[in-house]
């Protein structure tokens, strides 16, 4: 299948380089993946991780993305960082400033134990880096029900708006306020679960993670 990566609309704002969609995959922490089963269009949110230039996804061996991926079906996947909301004097040009990546593909079954547990890893480094060195790590029964699929990134664009709003001339001296609000993802300070509440020392690296 030919995938159609090049953008149309707006296409000043696009970009096709590979440092810049692996800096939007690494701050990202959700990605959409689009896939068709018997005739039928899914998207679906998931956890990912970008590892080298591929994209790594898990699921159950026994779910609709893995088995219809793990047989060679096309895949889309998508992700987006909100950065603000632009308010323009028209409604017609308010906007948001946002980065965007969309990558198109077949995806790979990731066989072999090693290799299984490179990509657990690679995953759960993903949501709290340092994490993997402290936790119990997958037993070989949970290792066979999950199943982690490779996606090589060849066919992707980017696409990013930045900046104020973009006003007709004629609008400029309407009384009317324009400008940009920020936004970002955070965290607040972790909470210890209930069964460990008094009982179990914070760790550094959740103390010290930062998602800004």
């Amino acid at each position: 299948m030919k995938y159609h990566a090049r953008l149309r609309a707006h296409s000043e704002r696009g970009s096709y380089d590979r440092d810049t969609l692996h800096e939007i995959l690494d701050e990202s922490l959700i990605c959409h993946v689009a896939l068709v089963q018997d005739g039928q269009l899914f998207n679906i949110p998931m956890l990912f991780a970008r590892d080298g230039d591929a994209v790594l996804l898990h699921a159950s061996v026994k779910g609709r993305i893995y088995e219809t991926l793990s047989n060679g079906s096309d895949v889309c996947i998508a992700v987006t960082l909100l950065d603000g909301i632009v308010v323009a004097k028209s409604a017609f040009h308010s906007s948001m400033n946002y980065r965007s990546a969309v990558i198109f593909g077949k995806a790979e079954p990731v066989e072999g134990r090693e290799e299984k547990m490179s990509a657990a890893r690679v995953i759960t480094e993903k949501m709290v880096k340092g994490r993997w060195a402290d936790c119990r790590l997958p037993k070989e029964n949970e290792l066979k029900s999950t199943g982690f699929l490779r996606l090589n990134i060849n066919e992707f664009s980017c696409k990013k708006r930045e900046g104020d709003p973009v006003e007709d001339p004629e609008d400029l001296g309407l009384p009317y306020w324009s400008g940009v609000i920020p936004l970002s993802l955070r965290n607040d300070p972790p909470q210890v679960s209930k069964t460990d509440r008094g009982r179990m020392d914070l760790p550094s690296y959740v103390r010290d993670l930062k998602i800004n």
